[in-house]
């Protein structure tokens, strides 16, 4: 019995026959510009890994020799770099090179075979690998002989050229055709001086008539290549005018253009055994468009990571109702930001149990920071850094994307959303980190309700021993925060320990009398050198950082002693001791040295 496929592989498309692309035209029209081109010519067809070079070049390759019936009459000559390029054989690329596209021409019985095979003999026992083993064969006086009758003739290398184009007139006559396509594979995975040494070589020695030359090569590539081989910088003008010498015609893959839909949803169907219901194919298309793009090697990353991940679940996810098609693509949307949005990835499934809709607002540009913050959350560093990333813009679409598939279009629907939608996304990220890159990022069995709950347990007590006696602390707040405040009081201590990280921070409070605060925060610094000698007298050691200017918004300004050691989940039993006298002397340092010092200022100026 045939087993049931269910992923796919990542072997390159060798026919028109396994186009899933649409990309037909494009191969077509490539087929044509080589059989009527000018000779010589060389192409490259340029684009990123994985985005289907290799397949296009053996389209092209299979539809030129499509009406032959002795493989023995093929126009095309395949070459991949990378394979030869292993085994420290890097070195003489070229010489290999050569001599496995006069192989494939095969013309053996020509005399111009057996010419340009001696010669290519001879170069490689001049190469520099070659010259030890003929020195201690034949030694100094006859490599001495050697070199002497060679670069008499047609002054030395000049005699590879002439006799390779002999090799491809013979290849021509042969096969009853006025060219010879050679293709080069994989040039932009070699080591980039290595590949504008092969492209030197193509230039100088093999650029003859009669031969179309197809290169997977990147710009990108030669320019590294050209600064790492002559160690010189360059600026762009000259490496386009190097890349424009070397190449005639560039083609880049088309892949904005490449119709995914049937592809996507046929494998989605194969892998999860149902079709998408309700045009959810459409959101399949707009989450991989907004996340991992168009990228044939990247959507088959995809799918096969989804599939496995169905594998894993699949009994589990059965047994809790988790098997209706919603669920799965919110898993394949989680994939898709786990291979696109690495940062973001981590951010969320780290602190799984905190997402709400105020956060999928924020993260999709539906609110701001301060309306976030209004609505009662706290927004640490980790998510400052997130909202002010290189990758935001592109983020919030996908954010945006994953919210429809939610079912949610607006924030008023968002944020009285039903709580399945949101405990639904909260165990897909908990359950997802089998595929990521850096492997288990959630532990499922560290309670982070119950690391808290003891922290605090063990806290509490001490900072209500060390307060002055009009604070009070006030109820935790999701876990992390404990505030410390006094009635009519301008300012309060605010604690916080998150995963990495713990600080204690001075808040002076603008909401009532800004220009009172704004005084007070200005006198507080006059005094900074006198003010960090107390606090440090009572309580130093390294790892602790005093912030002056921590992070004021619309309605405080701070002062922030921060712990940067580790937090709730990157410290051990030992560590944890750390963390909790940090919290407790670190709040007893800021309480003897701001609080009577604030109430002074405060008092002084309601004179």
């Amino acid at each position: 019995m045939m087993k049931k496929l269910i992923t796919t592989n990542d072997e390159p498309v060798k026919s028109l026959n396994g186009d899933r692309f649409d990309i037909q035209k494009y191969v077509e029209g490539l087929c044509e510009f080589i059989d009527e081109c000018e000779t010589p010519m060389t192409i490259a067809v340029q684009g990123t890994w994985g985005s289907g070079k290799t397949s296009i070049m053996k389209m092209i390759e299979k539809e030129l020799n499509k009406k032959l019936k002795d493989e023995r009459e093929k126009r095309s000559v395949w070459f991949n770099t990378w394979q030869f390029s292993q085994f420290n054989m890097q070195e003489n690329l070229s010489l290999i090179l050569i001599n496995a596209i006069i192989r494939d021409l095969k013309i053996e019985k020509d005399s111009s075979f057996k010419d340009m095979e001696d010669t290519i003999k001879t170069l490689f026992s001049w190469s520099k690998s070659g010259l030890q083993d003929y020195m201690r064969n034949k030694g100094a006086n006859k490599l001495a002989e050697d070199m002497s009758v060679f670069l008499k003739v047609d002054t030395g290398l000049m005699k590879l050229r002439n006799q390779f184009e002999k090799c491809i007139d013979a290849a021509c006559n042969k096969r009853n055709t006025d060219r010879i396509a050679i293709f080069i594979d994989d040039l932009d995975r070699l080591e980039p001086s290595i590949a504008i040494e092969i492209l030197e070589v193509l230039k100088n020695f093999l650029d003859v008539k009669n031969c179309v030359f197809i290169l997977a090569v990147d710009y990108d590539v030669v320019i590294n290549g050209i600064k790492g081989k002559y160690r010189t910088n360059i600026d762009e003008m000259k490496g386009k005018s190097f890349f424009d010498k070397m190449i005639q015609v560039p083609f880049n893959m088309p892949v904005e253009n490449y119709k995914i839909d049937d592809f996507v949803e046929a494998e989605y169907k194969k892998i999860s055994g149902d079709k998408p219901d309700n045009n959810t194919d459409i959101d399949l298309i707009d989450l991989i468009e907004s996340s991992i793009g168009t990228n044939p090697r990247s959507i088959k990353r995809l799918l096969n990571s989804f599939s496995l991940q169905l594998r894993i679940r699949k009994h589990e996810y059965a047994e809790e109702g988790m098997g209706e098609s919603l669920n799965r693509l919110l898993l394949f949307a989680v994939l898709c930001m786990q291979l696109s949005f690495e940062k973001l990835y981590y951010f969320l499934a780290t602190r799984h149990k905190d997402i709400s809709g105020d956060l999928l607002l924020l993260l999709n540009g539906e609110i701001g920071l301060e309306m976030y913050e209004t609505y009662g959350w706290k927004a640490d560093n980790e998510l400052r850094e997130m909202l002010e990333s290189e990758q935001i813009e592109r983020i919030k679409i996908f954010i945006d994307k994953l919210n429809v598939l939610l079912g949610v279009d607006n924030e008023e629907e968002l944020r009285s959303y039903a709580v399945d939608a949101i405990e639904r996304l909260k165990k897909v990220l908990r359950d997802s980190s089998a595929t990521s890159i850096q492997g288990e990022i959630i532990s499922e069995n560290l309670d982070y309700d119950e690391l808290y709950e003891k922290f605090w347990d063990e806290v509490r007590p001490r900072i209500e021993e060390k307060k002055s006696g009009e604070f009070e602390l006030r109820d935790i707040y999701k876990h992390r925060y404990q505030d410390v405040r006094a009635k009519d009081r301008i300012f309060s201590y605010h604690i916080a320990v998150l995963r990495k990280r713990a600080r204690v921070v001075l808040c002076i409070a603008k909401n009532n009398d800004e220009d009172k605060a704004l005084k007070i925060y200005q006198m507080l610094k006059s005094e900074k050198n006198k003010i960090e000698e107390k606090i440090y007298a009572l309580y130093r050691f390294d790892g602790l950082e005093l912030n002056w200017d921590w992070r004021p918004n619309k309605y405080q300004l701070h002062i922030a002693l921060e712990y940067n050691i580790g937090g709730i989940s990157e410290v051990n039993d030992d560590e944890r001791n750390n963390l909790v006298d940090f919290v407790v002397n670190g709040f007893d340092a800021f309480n003897k040295t701001f609080t009577d010092l604030v109430n002074d200022m405060d008092e002084s100026m309601k004179k």
